[in-house]
Order: structure tokens, then sequence, then C-alpha cells
């Protein structure tokens, strides 16, 4: 597959919140079942979902990355106050 070809519309640090090393069960809400061990590289993706001219993709994956670091320390317990440089 083409590099930026795969692309989320839920950030993959967004669904490692509730990963077991890579994978993530989820819910098929018609069949009502639940489907364990779902790689997180192809969840809430789409092939060029944001465009075809990957440049939006790219800045995208930026600010994934930046977000990536709150989101972990939130999830370790952390206020937003504490991130605050003020």
């Amino acid at each position: 597959m083409p590099p930026y070809k795969n692309q989320h519309y839920v950030p993959q640090s967004y669904l490692r919140g509730w990963a077991t090393d890579s994978t993530v069960p989820i819910y098929h809400l018609e069949n009502e079942r639940e489907i364990p061990g779902q790689q997180i590289a192809n969840l809430c993706s789409r092939s060029y979902f944001n465009s075809e001219d990957t440049t939006i993709e790219k800045v995208l994956s930026r600010l994934e990355a930046a977000h990536a670091d709150v989101f972990n320390v939130l999830r370790d317990g952390a206020t937003l106050r504490s991130l605050s440089p003020w």
C-alpha cells in the first residue's frame, strides 16, 4: 500500500487507549457481536479518506503525534491543569 493511503478518521493514538498490544476488540452493531483482536492500523480508516493529495495526511500525522503524548499522560491519571505551563 502506498504511504499515506490508509487514512484514519479516528487517530490511532486515541484508539491505543483501548488496545491490548496493537489490537482492539470491536463490537459490530448490525451483527450484535464482538470481534476480538482487530489491528489498530486497520480500524477507523479508509483509502484516501482525507484526500489523495497526501499533504493533508502528512500534517494530520504530525498533529496526531503531538497529541499522543497528551492522551498518554491523561490516561495515566494526570489532570489537564498538570499539563498547563501556567
